[in-house]
């Protein structure tokens, strides 16, 4: 069949078909016409909720990533650094504050009365997270960082404390501190239900003062019954051993303090940081008094600190006899191996070397260590 043809016979259907192509022609034009009008009604009415009927003062919006989520199908089920940079050059978005959600593999344990019923339940522990800059201006708390263990309160900036004046347990008695230590006990009461805990006190400088934590315990009968340890973090503490031995479970050298009192030498001030030398051979044998003192007596000793962390140091701590480590987790593995494959015998010939040294830079050659530091 031509062309001509074709055409020709279309024609003919058409004229004998003219009601159902008008028809036809006017279900296309409404379908079409239809589709406009309810998008734009769409956009319409979008406009008018978000403006008229519910309108959004709030400038902050929060990012949900899908619940259900087929990976790439579905867009993904998580907001990765690549989507919050898409969200942060999308127009008009001034800042993008992360946010984290953590369900923690743990319960909080109630048992009580709820509404005159006996109830005993556990509840899944969940943490919000989120950016400190979003919340920095209504908490109104100052610097959100983290100073770090025995570092000034930035919540607190009045707080008396001092290397040589207010710290550890001599806090107990000044409220806000007072008042947080009774909230920790009563959480820790409540955890010495099933966990293996163990109190230990910082900063002790006299006897006295850990006899009136023991007595404050009292009211806690669960921690009462719980080890209490001492930390000898001062000069004065530490040549009382058997003071301790008679009133305490155990004694946690507190190195960090101990060393800053040792050497005089305030260590929160980098430029006195020449003077605060881990290596002096008199702070070698001054650990070495204490740990021998300490087995002479019967008493067990920890060592509390960065001290086993320091380059070199974890044997010399090892042939002194101390046994016992409160370090961070990540420092276990290579301490560990250390203790594992270190002998006895020889860690302790080591520390005698040491202890016999002159200077620190002996005891770092020694070590084998470079027997200058920064500042010498």
């Amino acid at each position: 069949m031509t062309a001509l043809a074709l055409v020709r016979l279309t024609r003919l259907s058409l004229s004998r078909e003219k009601k159902g192509v008008a028809f036809s022609a006017f279900g296309v034009a409404m379908g079409v016409g239809s589709l406009v009008f309810f998008v734009a009604l769409g956009l319409g009415v979008d406009k008018v909720v978000r403006e008229k009927v519910f309108p959004v003062d709030a400038q902050l919006l929060d990012v949900v990533p899908p619940t259900l989520s087929l990976g790439a199908i579905l867009g993904g089920g998580k907001i990765d650094e690549a989507t919050v940079e898409r969200l942060s050059a999308i127009a008009g978005v001034e800042t993008v504050y992360r946010k984290m959600n953590v369900r923690v593999p743990a319960v909080s344990r109630y048992e009580g009365d709820f509404f005159g019923s006996r109830l005993r339940m556990g509840i899944e522990v969940l943490a919000v997270g989120v950016d400190p800059g979003l919340v920095k201006k209504d908490v109104q708390m100052g610097d959100f960082s983290d100073p770090g263990p025995d570092k000034p309160i930035p919540w607190w900036p009045e707080a008396p404390i001092a290397p040589l004046g207010w710290q550890g347990s001599r806090l107990y008695g000044l409220e806000t501190i007072s008042s947080v230590l009774d909230a920790e006990l009563t959480a820790l009461e409540d955890m010495g239900r099933d966990g293996r805990l163990s109190l230990l006190v910082p900063y002790l400088t006299h006897p006295w003062e850990f006899e009136a934590i023991r007595a404050r315990l009292q009211r806690w009968p669960r921690l009462a019954r719980l080890p209490l340890g001492a930390m000898v973090e001062t000069p004065a503490a530490a040549f009382a051993l058997p003071e301790w031995r008679a009133k305490a479970d155990f004694v946690g050298i507190g190195c960090n303090d101990l060393m800053q009192a040792f050497h005089a030498t305030d260590r929160n001030r980098p430029e006195l940081d020449r003077w605060l030398d881990p290596y002096a051979p008199a702070w070698l044998r001054f650990l070495t008094r204490l740990a021998e003192e300490g087995r002479g007596l019967g008493l067990p000793l920890r060592i509390c600190g960065q001290l086993p962390g320091v380059p070199g140091f974890f044997p010399l701590l090892l042939g002194m006899g101390f046994r016992a480590f409160s370090v961070e987790p990540v420092m276990i593995p290579t301490l560990g191996h250390i203790a594992r494959t270190m002998d006895a015998g020889v860690a302790h010939d080591l520390l005698g070397q040491a202890c016999r040294a002159s200077t620190s830079a002996e005891v770092r050659t020694l070590l084998g260590l470079s027997p200058d530091r920064p500042g010498r």
